[in-house]
């Protein structure tokens, strides 16, 4: 049916103008009649709850400030959550791959903080399990040697990698002070080195192979 005021194209059966929302008036009975041009809800032209009909196109509601706000915080932190949970498991990763499994240097720097701190079950915990009687012996000949007071200082290693599953860690420079307050200066001359396998993905040191007394 064509809307008497505005001339638009209508369903069959249609109650109001989708376009300007004018009342239909049905020849011989067949919709509600009123006057012509008396639109829906008075002088406003949108329909009011009551007389709201899904063929009927209206005005969209607005979202009220409150409602946006919200959306808007809950984004925020959706977002921040998010990061968080990206950063869990960046974490997570890492503490399985990089830092789960430190390098040959870092092993080797462990093994000469262990003599340092005289912690020899740290030292013999860095070898292979089946060389751990033989790593304690190889930590007391280091530690008779440097004495109760005595210390390694200030070493660096360069590492060398043969392959995916053996490496050695040679000392290219450092000090050796003794308990009795003597030191020796440590080059790689002195060929002090400690030799790694990778086991089950990680690196443990090997007594054999491995030299900490200048």
């Amino acid at each position: 049916m064509d809307c008497p005021r505005c001339g638009a194209e209508n369903p069959d059966n249609a109650e109001f103008c989708s376009l300007c929302m004018q009342r239909l008036v049905y020849p011989q009975g067949g919709g509600i009649a009123t006057g012509a041009g008396e639109g829906l809800s008075g002088a406003r032209g949108r329909p009011s709850p009551a007389e709201w009909r899904p063929d009927v196109v209206g005005p969209r509601p607005r979202e009220s400030g409150i409602v946006t706000e919200k959306i808007k915080k809950y984004r925020v932190s959706m977002a921040i959550y998010g990061m968080l949970l990206l950063a869990l498991i960046l974490w997570l990763a890492l503490s399985f791959t990089v830092w789960g499994n430190p390098s040959p240097g870092k092993r080797a720097s462990q093994i000469v903080s262990a003599v340092n701190s005289r912690d020899g079950e740290a030292f013999a915990s860095l070898f292979a399990a089946q060389e751990r009687s033989s790593a304690e012996s190889l930590y007391a000949r280091i530690t008779d040697y440097i004495g109760t007071t005595g210390e390694f200082r200030d070493v660096r290693f360069r590492v060398e990698e043969k392959d995916p599953y053996t490496a050695h860690a040679y000392v290219k420079s450092g000090t050796v002070v003794l308990s009795g307050g003597a030191s020796r200066e440590i080059t790689s001359e002195d060929g002090l080195v400690v030799s790694f396998e990778k086991r089950d993905g990680k690196w443990v040191a090997k007594v054999g192979g491995t030299k900490l007394i200048p």
